[in-house]
């Protein structure tokens, strides 16, 4: 007669615990108290003076660091942020970093520097040779701000991005190359010329400074090319960015996290909060904790929970609910529940009509002599009734009836009973008619 399986709906869990009330009213009453006491307990103790002192002694320290904490970070941020701001003026003016590396426009000219120095094979010690220092003092020159300021004056442009589309090379000893790249053709060649327009004006400085020599230069060349040296030159720069920009947001980050210390100081209100604080803590604790104890004691109960719940699980004909008077709250939950009990006269009726002969109640339930009454008023013939599962005149009683009715009460008789209730009253080949639930 009993599945093997237990169904619980979720509307029947949730109204379970709903039906728990009053456990969960004194467990939120209970907790409430308890740490809310505790809690009052614990920072009564720091209104002592000392206590007091010492609490106030650490507040400022902690105020101190913290403040500290905060200018730097504040220092930092604006500094790291002019950086950044920076780099977003030279992402945007930067002829290099606009450019599609694609196509790029590169003029080049060779310069080689003479200084006739030979070696004399009938001297023991021979002259030194000065073409090295020429050559550096031309690469050093090219290199320095002068260069690029007079080519940014000529050019209209800011020196700052002059330096980068300016690039020099050494293939031999004497042999300056200098390359020039840009997105147009006509202003590669012209910042070229304005370069080469410059060297010829060192010669005659550093031939004074170092020693005489030669400067000679090819004609410029330029040529549209695909540069690599250029793509990689715009990975590496805003890889920089990318990097200054996260360490923007870390410090960023860093002050948005400080926490301002709290005053150590106790007083009268910041105690009341403190016991407030407890009392909701623990109002909230002890809901949660009765919540799951009745989910749990619901999903493990073996009682029966209604009627309905008695005939789909043990496959009984039920004949009906008798409702008993309830407490308002209990009365509310069960009509939002929508679980209302049967007419007497109803389930009176539906005996009369499937149980014929004498029957045999079988239940320990207080209302037994009531609903023994009620059956008899529809004309059903009560042969006995008792509890089966203790009282031995009952199974000596039930063969001589026709069948039996079991009566059960939801919240208090368990599905175990019912079934060694089921076994006994077939050991007297007593057929089970119906039950009859009272709630």
């Amino acid at each position: 007669m009993k599945k093997d399986t237990k169904t619980v709906r979720m509307q029947d869990l949730l109204f379970a615990v709903l039906y728990g009330w009053k456990g969960i009213l004194c467990t939120v009453l209970i907790l409430a108290v308890a740490l809310g006491g505790f809690f009052g307990i614990r920072d009564s103790l720091k209104l002592d003076p000392e206590e007091q002192r010492i609490a106030q002694d650490k507040y400022e320290d902690a105020l101190f660091r913290y403040q500290n904490a905060y200018d730097t970070l504040t220092l930092n941020i604006r500094l790291q942020q002019e950086k950044v701001d920076r780099w977003s003026e030279y992402m945007e003016q930067s002829v290099l970093m606009q450019a599609d590396y694609r196509n790029i426009y590169e003029a080049r000219a060779n310069l080689y520097i003479n200084t006739d120095y030979k070696i004399d094979p009938q001297l023991t010690a021979q002259n030194p040779d000065y073409t090295e220092s020429v050559v550096v003092q031309y690469v050093t020159a090219l290199k320095g701000g002068m260069l690029n300021q007079e080519v940014a004056q000529k050019m209209d442009m800011d020196p700052v991005y002059v330096d980068e589309l300016i690039q020099l090379t050494r293939y031999a000893p004497s042999t300056i190359t200098v390359t020039v790249r840009h997105t147009e053709e006509a202003a590669a060649r012209q910042i070229l010329e304005h370069v080469l327009s410059y060297v010829s004006g060192l010669r005659d400085g550093i031939s004074k400074m170092v020693c005489a020599h030669t400067l000679s230069t090819t004609q410029p060349a330029v040529a549209l090319t695909v540069s690599s040296d250029v793509e990689t030159f715009q990975q590496e720069q805003r890889a920089e960015m990318s990097k200054d920009l996260d360490l923007l947001m870390e410090k960023w980050d860093k002050r948005e996290q400080l926490e301002e210390p709290l005053s150590g100081e106790m007083t009268v209100e910041k105690l009341i909060t403190s016991i407030l604080k407890g009392v909701i803590i623990g109002g909230i604790l002890g809901g949660v904790l009765a919540v799951i104890w009745l989910a749990v004691a619901a999903l493990l109960s073996d009682k029966v929970y209604s009627g309905d719940a008695l005939e789909a699980r043990m496959d009984l004909r039920v004949l009906g609910t008798l409702q008993e008077d309830k407490k308002p709250v209990e009365k509310w939950l069960r009509k939002l529940e929508g679980r209302t009990g049967t007419d007497p006269a109803f389930i009176g009726a539906r005996a009369a009509v499937c149980c014929e002969g004498a029957v045999a109640l079988c239940g320990s339930d207080e209302k037994m002599d009531s609903v023994s009454q009620l059956l008899s008023s529809h004309g059903v013939q009560i042969l006995v009734s008792g509890d089966v599962l203790h009282d031995g005149t009952m199974l000596a009683t039930l063969r001589k009836a026709a069948g039996a009715v079991l009566l059960v009460r939801c919240g208090k008789t368990t599905y175990s009973e019912i079934s060694r209730m089921a076994e006994l009253i077939r050991e007297t080949d007593t057929p089970i008619l119906a039950a009859i639930a009272i709630d």
